[in-house]
């Protein structure tokens, strides 16, 4: 029962599972077609319970969409249209040329309809890779090497990104009906996987590895990690004033970077044994001798 879009081409890849850990929030698609001479680009948000709905069970959420000739200015598509459908309790489904979610939060917590934002998504394609594309299995070397394909720009906002998690992305090439999954998949599949046919038939956890990967803050090694100088907290090379307010930034929001004791919490002793390698210039501490 998600919103309408691409022909009802979201709701036709119901009953697919991801993987354990991944829970999507947001959907993306993009074709390009005609050759290569048109592109084109459909958004829709994601929620655990279905589409937002009014009293008379009508979406307030957005199908978005963009695209069309490359020549005529859609190299990349940029959301960035005028239609931006009134919500008013009526349409069934509703449709914007802009990011979903820029469209549709005014709305929900009772603003009104916004001007049009350019530059929330961006999409275009570099197709040019296509020696040794085949049915058959890639040659892992040949494919890492490839540095051209599909390339998306999200506004972060409109992704609805928290500021602080993991970001997780899955995808897989299907066909136009959006109703048949190729074995091409994001995070890769097991060698010799054949295509994977109909989503509803296909559950990522029964199959080995990670359909999706992590990009953003993935566990990544705090600032003064790079050096190993808990001193110099904002890895500049030096130990002053800015490692402090770097590490009561963290400090504040219980970020784990400042939990210096490692004892799984941020605390008051944290704060005395930043201040004591901060005192010490770093003498003594591992990286700042």
């Amino acid at each position: 029962d998600n919103v309408d879009i691409d022909f009802n081409g979201l709701n036709a890849m119901a009953g697919l599972t991801f993987d354990t850990g991944f829970t999507a929030d947001y959907w993306l698609n993009f074709t390009n077609g005609d050759a290569g001479s048109n592109i084109f680009s459909n958004a829709a948000v994601l929620r655990a319970n279905g589409p937002a709905r009014n009293f008379g069970g009508n979406n307030l959420d957005y199908g978005a969409y963009n695209g069309g000739a490359k020549a005529s200015g859609n190299d990349p598509v940029n959301y960035d249209g005028t239609r931006a459908d009134i919500q008013d309790g009526f349409a069934p489904q509703i449709f914007c040329e802009v990011g979903p979610r820029t469209a549709g939060l005014p709305y929900l917590s009772g603003g009104t309809n916004p001007d049009p934002q350019p530059n929330k998504i961006l999409v275009t394609v570099d197709n040019r890779n296509v020696a040794g594309v085949t049915s058959g299995d890639a040659n892992a070397l040949a494919a890492a090497a490839v540095t051209t394909g599909i390339e998306y720009r999200i506004d972060l906002a409109e992704l609805g990104w928290d500021g602080t998690s993991c970001i997780k992305i899955a995808g897989f090439i299907n066909n136009g009906g959006h109703n048949f999954l190729s074995n091409q998949v994001i995070g890769g599949l097991p060698v010799g996987t054949t295509n994977l046919g109909g989503p509803a038939g296909v559950n990522f956890a029964n199959i080995a590895g990670d359909q999706f990967i992590q990009v953003g803050p993935c566990g990544a090694a705090c600032p003064w990690q790079a050096d190993g100088c808990y001193a110099d907290y904002d890895n500049n090379g030096g130990i002053d004033g800015d490692d402090v307010i770097a590490f009561f930034a963290d400090w504040d929001n219980g970020l784990e970077c400042a939990d210096a004791d490692a004892a799984n919490g941020v605390d008051g002793d944290d704060v005395i044994i930043f201040f004591g390698a901060w005192d010490a210039g770093g003498v003594g501490f591992a990286g700042c001798e």
